[in-house]
């Protein structure tokens, strides 16, 4: 499903930071041990890992359990992998579904949450009467048993903003062009354009799946991806997206440092006033002073639009 704001990166994405019930081998059973072991893809400090800080405390004080959280960042999957292995996962992790259903439901590591959907509170309402429902309707389940693996708590955008003080746009860009134009405004004065975290290779691929889905059509990307051929690869608007993508950087689009940039620090930094006074653009992690910037940022800069 495409919600565009700006078509070229804007794919409303359902339930993308979710929390899911982990059933490893050893894990602890907060009923009985009265503690809860949570790792977590945030990274202290974080505006969402201070908010779900306070979640905790407040779920310690009203039920005795101990939550045992640790802040492992966006590769959190990696250690809960590991953790697997060597008996010591934890009973809870959040990630994206579409990290979650392959690394861990294929797996048949994940329990059900269906007990936790059909919770009441007080007055009588379940929780799945509190949570719209379409987010996790049509979750896939990734070859595994359980089909209800994972409960949203965040849903985020994958969309780019502008800045509405910013000397170089005045309006929201009608086309991709309008966007290269603002960009070639603001690298004549010296300003880069475009940060796309090296590491971050998920992200850096919403300008191809974009860019080909608006050359072609709503599903291009989806058959491209699927297509166990390769033909489609020889496909004019999959040449032309490829062109485009590499006239950012032959343009000088992108700043110099965004193949070292590990995510989420530019995002981070930017985010607490310390990044890259000179970037501008981003699909991902911004970072700095720029035009355009994605929707999980925008809480953190009124200006934005």
């Amino acid at each position: 499903m495409h919600a565009r704001t700006i078509r070229l990166a804007s794919a409303a994405s359902l339930g993308v930071l979710l929390l899911a019930g982990c059933a490893p081998a050893g894990a602890n059973d907060a009923s009985s041990e009265g503690t809860l072991t949570y790792w977590s893809m945030w990274t202290e400090g974080e505006p969402q890992a201070k908010v779900i800080q306070t979640a905790i405390d407040d779920f310690e004080d009203k039920t005795g359990v101990t939550v045992d959280v640790e802040w492992q960042g966006r590769k959190v999957l990696d250690q809960v992998t590991a953790g697997l292995a060597a008996g010591t996962a934890p009973d809870l992790v959040d990630q994206s579904f579409d990290r979650l259903g392959p690394a861990l439901n294929s797996q048949n590591a994940l329990l059900s949450l269906d007990s936790v959907w059909a919770a009441k509170n007080a007055d009588g309402d379940t929780v799945s009467d509190a949570v719209d429902q379409t987010y996790v309707e049509n979750l896939p389940t990734f070859g595994g048993d359980a089909a209800d693996y994972l409960f949203p708590y965040t849903v985020s955008t994958i969309s780019l903003f502008y800045n509405g003080a910013s000397p170089y746009v005045s309006a929201p860009p009608a086309t991709y062009q309008d966007i290269l134009d603002s960009c070639a405004a603001a690298k004549a004065d010296g300003v880069g354009c475009i940060v796309s975290d090296a590491d971050a290779i998920w992200a850096a691929e919403y300008w191809f799946d974009y860019l080909y889905n608006r050359n072609s059509n709503d599903a291009s990307f989806a058959d491209l991806t699927s297509d166990e051929s390769g033909k489609l690869w020889d496909d004019a608007a999959a040449q032309k997206t490829a062109e485009q993508i590499a006239e950012l950087i032959s343009l000088g689009y992108m700043v110099p440092s965004y193949d070292a940039s590990q995510y989420p620090a530019g995002g981070n930094n930017w985010a607490q006033g310390q990044g890259d006074p000179s970037s501008l653009l981003s699909p991902s992690c911004p970072s700095g002073r720029r035009l355009w910037m994605p929707g999980n940022w925008r809480r953190h800069t009124p200006n934005w639009r």
